[in-house]
């Protein structure tokens, strides 16, 4: 067999762009066929249309989840036929699908999506761009105070993460085991190594599709908050339980009002830790960098924490800036009250 059209699946990681590149595709989908490509709706797997869903493997990736791991598995044979069904209507288009949940999936879930795109002629190529852990878990850790509304501090979180979770050269082992080596697309997620600084671009050289004009959405605009905003929402989110704060709405307030922004969540954490965990990952990046090209793993990732620098005091974390942004909220709520 000759595949002459392409499956290609990114699977994340997530912390790594891959909003930007859900966006991307799901607000171009009406005009990537004219060049070739197709971004299904989650009903190419049998699923309900869902307009919020704009990573399209994500329903099946979280249903497949709970797949083998229960006594009473998943049984995902009917979303899996309905794709199938779906590349063989798909014509002599390629396929893109995306969801930042599959890559830590059972190597069953890959197998099977390998063997539909075999059965219509299509070869399945991997996607996946790491992004160096320490900078990873920084973001995670701010996602989780923003969404999940954490009261941790940033120290105790990476005091207690799994080391293993994170191990890159093994992630690219199961792909290249499963996929070949040749239909694994390894990217580091780094402004200095994405195409023109963004992950868009990138994702169109990916495709072969670099020299087209498409809708680009702003690359900034899911920005991680700031040292102010996040240690302001994960003080709220530990006194203020019963207030029902909006934490998006208090963020949106926040971008409103004009203060010097600082982004070096690291700051947050003691430079002996972030060093410990840097040494902690070293052997499997090492390996990781040899797969993909480079001398070593100081060559892989582009290294913006440095080795010593201040923490912030606690007497910062709560700053003139934080009770701005808190006084925005009470006079909004306050007018949404009155009204």
């Amino acid at each position: 067999m000759n595949p002459s059209k392409r499956l290609l699946i990114h699977v994340g990681m997530g912390r790594a762009g891959s909003t930007s590149i859900q966006q991307f595709l799901w607000s171009n989908r009406n005009v990537l066929p004219a060049h070739g490509w197709h971004y299904p709706e989650q009903t190419a797997f049998g699923f309900q249309p869902d307009s919020n869903a704009i990573g399209n493997l994500t329903a099946l990736a979280q249903l497949s989840k709970r797949r083998g791991t229960a006594s009473r598995p998943i049984d995902c044979s009917a979303q899996l036929e309905a794709f199938s069904e779906y590349l063989a209507g798909a014509g002599t288009g390629n396929v893109v699908l995306s969801s930042e949940w599959a890559g830590s999936r059972h190597r069953s879930f890959f197998h099977d999506l390998l063997a539909a795109s075999r059965k219509h002629n299509y070869r399945a190529q991997i996607l996946i761009y790491f992004r160096e852990q320490r900078g990873w878990l920084l973001s995670a850790y701010a996602q989780r105070v923003k969404r999940l509304r954490w009261t941790l501090s940033a120290e105790e979180y990476l005091r207690a993460v799994q080391i293993s979770d994170l191990d890159y050269h093994a992630t690219l082992l199961k792909f290249t085991q499963i996929f070949g080596k040749e239909d694994v697309i390894a990217r580091i997620y780094d402004r200095a190594r994405l195409v023109e600084g963004d992950i868009q671009k990138d994702l169109l050289e990916a495709m072969g599709l670099q020299a087209v004009k498409f809708k680009l959405a702003d690359p900034n605009a899911n920005v991680s908050a700031d040292l102010v905003e996040i240690e302001l929402l994960r003080l709220v989110n530990q006194y203020c339980r019963g207030a029902q704060i909006d934490n998006r709405q208090l963020l949106r307030l926040s971008a409103q009002i004009d203060y010097p922004r600082d982004r070096r969540l690291y700051r947050l954490v003691p430079p002996a830790l972030l060093l410990s965990l840097k040494e902690a990952f070293r052997a499997s990046n090492d390996r990781l960098a040899a797969e993909l090209g480079y001398a070593s793993s100081a060559d892989l990732f582009v290294n913006d924490i440095p080795e010593s620098y201040p923490v912030l005091d606690e007497r910062d974390r709560v700053s003139e800036h934080s009770v701005r942004i808190l006084s925005a909220y009470i006079c909004k709520i306050h007018e949404s009250e009155s009204a």
